[in-house]
């Protein structure tokens, strides 16, 4: 197919030259009418109506921009505003108390074979599931027990300890309505009971320490002074972090901030795993004990072990301060205090629930023939302070 010729290209290739007179003469408007629309008919045949490359046709003039102020241009959309809020990510949770402390402790040889008894050394769980003991129905077990005789030839001096997890349990003191005494704190802070929210964890009760009147030994509970700390007195400290610390107060040195709970004893039995040299150097009278020609008695102790972990009760049988010190060194003990004394004092109870009696009571002991009411430290008042144990909350 061949193309025609534009008929406006040729009427211009026809046209005269200067049809438009140069200079200033001015022609007539309607002289100029015709080429226009003459080219108006023509402009079909070349090509749809699109003028040519080489005439564009003419366009409105746009008026004058106004002069304006120069205009900041807008910010971009903020990156964080456009986005989805993200929460923040929530805290690691803290590690467990002592992660890298065994538990229960290594069971021991015998110290002194020709006084030994069957069972000497070995660690048991403690507890008996049948009379309801709690302790018994945990899962792991978070006590121990094991017996001990310190003595090379005398089988009577028999020293029986408990070992407690302190990562999964929790110690508390509490003021007796009698002891200590004190001026200072009104009865109504001396309640002899355990609080009524935790009996419900309540695994077990211990004795305290020495009456106010053999020695003044410091008590300090809940930022109350009892009796006032003594330097070279042995604390057991329960600081506020659920730790405990045991030691010879002027070296320990706790700041009144960092514990819930202090009570002093005599020197400590054992201190950085050394005995006390005035248990054999003829200066034990300041654990008491050896009056009206007696050597030996019912004794009490706490001690720890070097990790922190595991908390030592002992009761020691027909024994004399060094017998228990020797006791508590062999299972383990680091540091140790002796708490109080005599068959009336020294007592550790374990708490339950059974058939005959469905509130929480006094279901087993330590050893047998230790005193305690059933309902002892829960609804009967305790006269003198004690510890208790109950299992530790579980983290969030």
């Amino acid at each position: 197919m061949v193309d025609k010729p534009c008929p406006l290209r040729l009427l211009r290739a026809k046209s005269p030259p200067n049809i438009l007179p140069s200079g200033p003469t001015r022609v007539p408007i309607a002289s100029m009418r015709l080429p226009v629309t003459l080219i108006c008919l023509l402009l079909p045949a070349c090509g749809g109506g699109t003028p040519a490359s080489d005439a564009p046709a003419p366009r409105p003039s746009a008026p004058a921009p106004t002069p304006s102020a120069p205009v900041d241009p807008a910010p971009a959309a903020s990156t964080a505003a456009s986005a989805p809020a993200t929460a923040a990510p929530e805290p690691p949770k803290p590690p467990p108390p002592f992660p890298d402390a065994p538990f229960p402790p290594k069971d021991f040889e015998p110290p002194h074979p020709k006084t030994a008894r069957e069972g000497d050394g070995k660690w048991t769980p403690l507890g008996d599931a049948d009379a309801g003991d709690r302790v018994a129905k945990t899962d792991p077990p978070l006590m121990y027990r094991t017996v001990l005789h310190p003595h090379s030839f005398n089988k009577y001096r028999k020293v029986t300890v408990a070992a407690i997890d302190l990562r999964h349990v929790e110690l508390r003191l509490v003021a007796g309505t009698k002891e200590p005494t004190s001026r200072r704190i009104p009865a109504s802070e001396r309640p002899g009971l355990i609080p009524e929210d935790d009996q419900k964890s309540l695994l077990a009760v211990f004795n305290g320490g020495f009456q106010a009147a053999h020695g003044n030994w410091g008590f300090v509970l809940a930022g109350k002074t009892f009796q006032r700390p003594k330097d070279h007195a042995c604390s057991f400290v329960l600081n506020n972090d659920k730790t405990i610390s045991i030691g010879t107060h002027g070296t320990l040195s706790p700041a009144p901030d960092s514990f819930y709970g202090l009570r002093q004893t005599p020197p400590c039995l054992v201190e950085d795993s050394v005995l006390n040299p005035k248990l054999t150097n003829g200066q034990a009278r300041l654990w008491a004990g050896g009056g009206g020609g007696r050597k030996t008695r019912r004794r009490s102790a706490v001690g720890l072990d070097k990790t922190g972990r595991t908390l030592f009760y002992a009761i020691g049988e027909e024994c004399s301060a060094r017998w228990l010190a020797e006791g508590m060194k062999i299972v383990g003990a680091v540091n140790a205090a002796q708490m109080d004394i005599n068959w009336s004092y020294t007592r550790f109870l374990l708490f339950g629930e059974n058939a005959e009696e469905p509130r929480v009571h006094v279901t087993s002991k330590l050893i047998p023939k230790l005193e305690g009411s059933k309902r002892g430290y829960v609804e009967r008042k305790a006269s003198r302070d004690f510890f208790y144990i109950k299992t530790r909350a579980k983290p969030q």
